[in-house]
């Protein structure tokens, strides 16, 4: 998911911070007094993982929806 659209639907992080590696940054949101991160790479700016109350969340394998919103409905 691009960050962009995670910006609209969660609004602007409280934070943001260098990631684990040179290609990653990551947005802090706090919700619930729970610190979240979600991580996207710095070039791409897409949605890599999230890490809610210290513990990895999985995502789905593909993760832009621009692809499906483009897609023709059959």
């Amino acid at each position: 998911m691009p960050r962009d659209l995670v910006a609209g639907i969660l609004g602007a992080p409280a934070d943001s911070r260098s990631g684990r590696s040179s290609l990653e940054f990551l947005d802090v949101y706090v919700f619930v007094g729970k610190e979240t991160l979600l991580g996207y790479h710095k070039r791409e700016k897409l949605l890599r993982r999230v890490r809610w109350n210290g513990t990895d969340l999985s995502l789905p394998r593909i993760q832009m929806a621009d692809h499906f919103e483009a897609a023709p409905i059959r």
